[in-house]
């Protein structure tokens, strides 16, 4: 289900959505169904940047044709496969087709391993490390959309300087401070030194012991 789905849907199950500083403000008459609200928490990123151009009121011009192709590059037949069954409901209204072209956007951005350009806040996740996200998130979280980058093997790119050492990728060899690199990166003939700075857009943090615990905010 992508993004556009799931405002569909909480809007058809009497959901009221709305920005809520950094936050989605989340309001029913009733307790929403829980696959709901998974798809919210998902989705939180992409829907949130619906709702904020829907605010900002950013309208493309007029749909008139059968095609659109300034929208971020896309065409109208890429944003139908976005929008799914919803697209009959979506495709007359050019602020929710620019709304959806941007979340399109900056999703496969996030999964080609690039930063989309309104990502700027340096935050750090508890699994993925220092990442960039949205502007107003929090300086930790539990999770983030890097989470799926990380759980497919893709890069993340990273906002401050990391070290092989703190890396789980990291495979020492027996002499003091060097090691080479499980993922692939490039390194020089005599290996990698643990405590030297880089960008690495490979690099994950050490995976928890069992029982050691993550606090978030």
């Amino acid at each position: 289900m992508s993004a556009a789905e799931t405002l569909a849907a909480a809007q058809a199950a009497g959901v009221r959505l709305d920005v809520d500083g950094a936050g989605l403000l989340v309001e029913a008459d009733c307790a929403p169904p829980p696959d709901l609200l998974d798809a919210l928490r998902r989705d939180k990123p992409e829907i949130l940047a619906l709702l904020r151009t829907r605010d900002r009121g950013e309208i493309p011009p007029p749909v008139t044709t059968t095609e659109l192709p300034n929208l971020h590059g896309l065409t109208l037949a890429e944003l139908e496969e976005a929008a799914g069954e919803d697209w009959p409901e979506l495709r007359d209204d050019p602020t929710v087709l620019q709304a959806l072209a941007n979340a399109v956007i900056t999703r496969r951005q996030r999964e080609q391993g690039e930063c989309p350009p309104h990502w700027t806040e340096h935050s750090d996740c508890a699994d993925c490390g220092p990442v960039f996200l949205w502007p107003g998130s929090p300086a930790r979280v539990l999770g983030c959309p890097w989470c799926f980058n990380r759980a497919e093997g893709r890069a993340i790119p990273r906002p401050v300087a990391v070290t092989c050492g703190t890396c789980r990728h990291f495979r020492r060899i027996d002499y003091p401070h060097l090691g080479h690199c499980a993922a692939g990166e490039p390194e020089a003939i005599a290996g990698l030194w643990d405590s030297d700075g880089r960008g690495c857009a490979r690099w994950l943090p050490l995976e928890q012991n069992p029982g050691d615990e993550v606090h978030g905010d």
